[in-house]
């Protein structure tokens, strides 16, 4: 049985808007229509993957009766899944493009490199307004 909750990087308590968020976020990035070309195969499969694990995880009705069926078949496994680091854990909800290209930018990288440039425009800001 699949891990939904895995397949969409959340924990097992997350609420619907997490569900969402966690859902839109990972289908922006393995979008069919969003990938190069010789990719498109593995984003359809991984589309799938999520659009499964978020219709099952949205509807309170499934949903209930996932975990019931899902935490009774992995009782025994679930000790061996916890010792899993996260990396492990969450290395399916990056694109298969991305894991093979060195120079890709992540957001976090983007992030840093924005409050670099805050800075560095405040600090011109700084020195116009000293020499002024």
């Amino acid at each position: 049985m699949k891990n939904y909750y895995e397949i969409l990087g959340i924990p097992f308590n997350a609420d619907l808007q997490m569900i969402k968020t966690a859902y839109k976020k990972l289908s922006s990035f393995s979008h069919p229509d969003a990938v190069p070309p010789e990719h498109r195969q593995w984003a359809e499969e991984r589309q799938r993957e999520l659009n499964e694990a978020y219709r099952v995880l949205s509807d309170p009705e499934l949903r209930k009766n996932y975990d019931h069926s899902f935490f009774t078949q992995s009782q025994n496994n679930f000790q061996n899944d916890s010792e899993r680091t996260t990396k492990e854990k969450f290395k399916n909800n990056i694109p298969e493009y991305q894991k093979s290209n060195n120079n890709a930018v992540t957001p976090k990288e983007v992030d840093d490199g924005l409050a670099c440039c805050g800075c560095l425009i405040f600090l011109i800001i700084i020195l116009i307004a000293l020499n002024s």
